[in-house]
């Protein structure tokens, strides 16, 4: 069922982000994803105003919750009837003309490997910020070592076109490592 749900929510969110083209700012790391993140947000609110500007609430930065926060919406939990009304209100954005943000910033987590790399395949970043790894990188169970998952994380600025802007924590080695070769 969970897959079914992820699948449905990656389409009306790849249409609802055709539709309006904000600018996504995406931000990954094993440490200060969310602190870097709120950063962002308030300075971009600041500029432009809090409904021009949009961010992951709690710990939406996976599959379900990133589309979630496209929409702006909070999770049903396993309520069906709460889930068709989800629905509805994402229809109703893809089908009318409704107020969007013009900035998303989206906390993106990997927890398995591949995380990351299906979450830029439908929500691409303008900018992509990777902030750190650490020694130790948390989230390590499903990873075979740390290179993995700098592999992974990179995975935000690969996506990255020639105009668009790559930003990377060169204090950590781990990040700087990550962005060798990279033009």
């Amino acid at each position: 069922m969970r897959k079914i749900l992820q699948y449905i929510l990656r389409i009306l969110a790849k249409l609802v982000l055709k539709k309006y083209k904000p600018v996504i700012i995406a931000v990954t790391g094993s440490v200060g994803k969310t602190s870097t993140k709120e950063a962002i947000y308030h300075v971009l609110r600041s500029h432009f105003g809090e409904k021009e500007v949009r961010r992951n609430q709690r710990n939406y930065n996976n599959e379900i919750g990133v589309p979630l926060t496209i929409f702006g919406l909070e999770t049903a939990g396993r309520s069906i009837f709460l889930w068709l009304i989800r629905f509805i209100k994402m229809f109703g954005m893809i089908i009318s003309k409704a107020f969007y943000p013009s900035f998303l910033i989206l906390e993106m987590g990997a927890d398995r490997p591949g995380d990351i790399k299906y979450l830029v395949d439908f929500v691409h970043p303008k900018v992509g910020v990777i902030t750190a790894l650490g020694e130790i990188p948390v989230h390590v169970e499903f990873f075979e070592n740390p290179q993995q998952i700098a592999k992974e994380k990179r995975n935000l600025i690969t996506c990255l076109k020639e105009d668009e802007i790559a930003i990377l924590n060169y204090d950590d080695e781990g990040v700087r490592q990550i962005g060798e070769g990279i033009r």
